[in-house]
């Protein structure tokens, strides 16, 4: 506790150099959150000097007590060749332990690395596996993810009001991309019935959390009376 109130300022001074001795000694006796935030420490040097070996070494640590922060960041580290060789292969092995665990984000560390083939044999099918058990678990960037494999049939058997559906729990959950994708598909009638209100009141929404294709629609809206018609663009990796 005292070593992640000196790290975060709370009730203390910041003093990263005194968080870190405190994780140290923490670590010292197996606890294995405190292995992960000094493995986090000397990942950063923040109160040490950075070291990526001595943050691999901990992170492991900390990953073999359980933690599932700790085994993605691992992965991370193979993958970038950061305290290991670059070793895409051993970095999906790491995310793999977790992901069979339920850990979302190895879930999507697993699902891009399917997707893109790097640490894996490419597989559409395993990527939208992946994706789908994220999603599951409610994840927005996943759901976005998934949406956008249905609309083109990537992994999956194309079907748009699949697509729809999962753009609209994305949506449902704040996620500007979602919400602006999901606005142009009650535009379009594509995969749900055409409703100009629906697509302007989603558009608007994004629009309004700073979403520039949004408010570049809304700006058509207002200028031409109705916004432009356009097939949603791809959403980003999550």
């Amino acid at each position: 506790l005292l070593g992640v109130a000196y790290e975060n300022g709370d009730g203390v001074g910041q003093d990263h150099k005194k968080a870190a001795e405190y994780f140290q000694e923490s670590a010292d006796q197996g606890d294995g959150h405190a292995m992960h935030n000094l493995a986090v420490m000397y990942h950063n040097g923040q109160g040490v000097e950075q070291n990526y070996k001595e943050a691999a070494r901990y992170f492991q640590a900390s990953a073999d007590k359980g933690d599932p922060r700790a085994t993605l960041k691992l992965a991370d580290m193979h993958r970038r060749g950061a305290g290991f060789d670059k070793d895409f292969s051993e970095a999906t092995r790491c995310a793999q332990e977790a992901a069979d665990r339920g850990d979302v984000d190895c879930q999507l560390f697993l699902a891009r690395a399917y997707g893109s083939g790097e640490g894996a044999k490419q597989d559409n099918k395993k990527a939208a596996l992946w994706t789908q058990k994220a999603a599951d678990q409610g994840n927005a960037s996943a759901q976005l993810s998934l949406a956008d494999m249905y609309y083109d049939g990537v992994g999956v058997d194309q079907n748009r009001k699949e697509a729809a559906r999962w753009c609209r729990k994305a949506a449902d959950q704040g996620h500007p991309d979602a919400q602006f994708h999901l606005g142009v598909l009650y535009l379009n009638g594509d995969g749900v019935p055409r409703d100009k209100k629906k697509a302007v009141m989603w558009i608007r929404t994004s629009a309004d959390q700073g979403h520039p294709n949004a408010q570049h629609a809304l700006g058509t809206y207002f200028s031409q009376g109705a916004p432009a018609a356009a097939p949603p663009q791809k959403p980003p990796s999550p």
